[in-house]
C-alpha cells in the first residue's frame, strides 16, 4: 500500500470518529449542544428585546422606583495579616494574637497569608481566637 493511501485512510477514520462523537453528543444531551434555538422556557415574559420594548421597561421602572437615592456601600478593609517563622505581623508590623484580634474585630474581616514556614499550631491558635471573635478569615498560602 503506497503511504498516501495509507494518510488519506487515517484521515477518514479521524473525520469518521469525529463525527460519530458528534451524533452521540447530540442525541445524548438533551437540548441539542448548547448552540441556541428550541428553548422551552418557563418564564411569562415575551422575549422581545426591540429598542422601543426595552426603553417602555427601564421608564415602568423607573416609575416604580424609590425617590429616594441610596448610597453605594464601600467595601471594608480587611485587616492584613501575615503569620511566617517569625510569628505574626499585622499591616507589616509585628503584634501578638491578642492585640491581632482586636484590630481585626474592627473590620469583621482579615486576610492572613501563611508562609511554608510558619508554626502549625500558631496558625490553628490564630484561627480559633479570629473565630471567636467573630472575624471572617480569608487564608492564603
Amino acid at each position: 500500500m503506497s503511504r498516501k493511501r495509507k494518510s488519506r485512510r487515517t484521515v477518514y477514520a479521524a473525520g469518521g470518529a469525529g463525527a460519530a462523537l458528534l451524533a452521540l453528543l447530540f442525541f445524548q444531551c438533551p437540548g441539542g449542544l448548547g448552540l441556541g434555538g428550541g428553548s422551552s422556557g418557563s418564564g411569562d415574559g415575551s422575549g422581545d428585546t426591540s429598542a422601543e420594548t426595552v426603553a417602555a421597561t427601564d421608564q415602568s421602572d423607573a416609575a416604580t422606583a424609590p425617590a429616594e437615592k441610596t448610597q453605594p456601600t464601600m467595601p471594608v478593609r480587611r485587616c492584613q495579616l501575615r503569620l511566617d517563622k517569625t510569628g505574626l505581623s499585622l499591616d507589616g508590623n509585628p503584634t501578638d494574637l491578642d492585640a491581632a484580634v482586636v484590630a481585626c474585630q474592627k473590620t469583621g474581616a482579615a486576610d492572613l497569608v501563611v508562609t511554608g514556614d510558619a508554626s502549625y499550631g500558631y496558625l490553628v491558635a490564630a484561627k480559633k481566637a479570629l473565630h471567636d471573635a467573630h472575624v471572617e478569615v480569608y487564608q492564603r498560602h
